[in-house]
């Protein structure tokens, strides 16, 4: 599957005698995925199937095998769920999956579209009970980001939060690195939502790094833009590295009642940030209670991703009577005292604290730094 275009030739093929893909739903840097139908009457899945030039090496194999079937463990409403790996007549491993019907957030991430925090609220509270139960199982996600969270139709017509590609992160480890948008190369998370201790070292991460990449998401569903002000991926590690995230209310004064918040998920002490998916998810409803002491509500439905992408990701079909539209985002949010646990930290370091910050990204980054470089020649 060199290529999106050999990827779409295996449709019509059969897997195992059972499966038989019928669409190409995506490709990434580890492989393709398809809708698939089962011979045997049962409901359409979704397939992952690894590339040829990965399926080559040994280490690979071993590992999205013994992942997928770690995966099939994490059940949970907001976790996608797998059914199990196996393995196709020539050799080539694959995932069986749940199949869904909806849009990655990057859809709107990357039309820079914002949510209000009634609608963003809820579906970062959803990332994060998905990664609590996850890290209770000792598996970090690694590569938690708006591509790998999907909005999908779940039960009832309500829109739900799935996750996907827990634990797979290890396997691109294996293949030697991944990345947004290239199969090589020595890039172990997808600049924008590494954070800074991944940065430095992507092999000795925790859970700590996955909440962070949540508060990099939530923090963009809130505002439409980036916490880090760069031009390119290679700008985008330094600045976690060196940078304080931009305050939230800078552009956005209403969202000012966030800024505790953020300033522990985007803090780049490891120390300094929430211990834990359970404890930011609690101070996540802390915030959004504000005044009214009500907790987020069900998710609502998002507006349909603009023109550019709709021909890459399908949205989703039209609310039900049931669900409530959107609401529009507000002119300005009562801001009430941060709470004790969310208070400010000090401010953005001083310009000899940056300078010798700059130094240390040199000397820590510099070889991960032109590892990306010669994967993407």
């Amino acid at each position: 599957m060199d290529g999106v275009g050999e990827a779409a030739r295996m449709v019509g093929a059969v897997l195992g005698g059972r499966l038989r893909l019928v669409r190409l739903l995506g490709e990434g840097g580890m492989g393709a995925v398809f809708e698939a139908e089962d011979l045997a009457g049962g409901p359409r899945v979704a397939v992952k199937l690894l590339h040829p030039e990965l399926v080559a090496n040994e280490e690979v194999r071993r590992r999205f095998v013994t992942e997928g079937q770690l995966a099939t463990r994490l059940v949970h409403p907001s976790i996608v769920r797998v059914f199990g790996p196996s393995v196709a007549e020539d050799g080539t491993p694959y995932l069986v999956m749940e199949l869904l019907d909806g849009s990655p957030l990057a859809a709107y991430t990357r039309s820079h579209v914002a949510f209000p925090p009634e609608q963003a609220g809820p579906i970062v509270y959803a990332v994060l009970q998905a990664l609590a139960e996850a890290h209770r199982q000792g598996v970090v996600h690694r590569d938690l980001k708006p591509e790998n969270v999907l909005l999908a139709r779940g039960e009832g017509g309500r829109f739900v939060v799935k996750v996907v590609d827990f634990g797979l992160a290890k396997v691109m480890d294996a293949a030697g690195g991944m990345g947004s948008r290239t199969r090589t190369g020595a890039l172990l998370g997808t600049p924008g939502y590494m954070s800074p201790e991944q940065v430095r070292d992507a092999k000795r991460v925790d859970a700590r790094s996955d909440l962070w990449a949540a508060g990099v998401i939530f923090y963009e569903l809130l505002t439409g833009r980036s916490p880090f002000e760069a031009d390119n991926p290679i700008a985008k590690l330094t600045a976690v590295l060196v940078a304080d995230a931009i305050p939230i209310e800078r552009d956005a004064p209403a969202l000012e009642r966030w800024r505790g918040f953020f300033e522990r998920a985007l803090a780049r002490e490891v120390e300094a940030r929430f211990a834990s998916a359970d404890e930011m998810a609690h101070a996540l409803v802390l915030v959004a209670r504000g005044p009214t002491g009500r907790p987020p509500g069900v998710i609502q439905t998002p507006p349909p991703p603009p023109a550019a992408v709709q021909a890459s990701y399908a949205p989703p079909a039209p609310p039900p009577p049931e669900v409530q539209a959107p609401a529009p985002v507000p002119s300005t949010l009562p801001a009430p005292p941060p709470s004790e646990a969310l208070e400010a930290h000090e401010g953005p370091p001083t310009v000899s604290l940056l300078l010798a910050a700059l130094l240390m990204v040199i000397a820590a980054a510099g070889g991960f730094i032109a590892g990306w470089l010669a994967g993407r020649g």
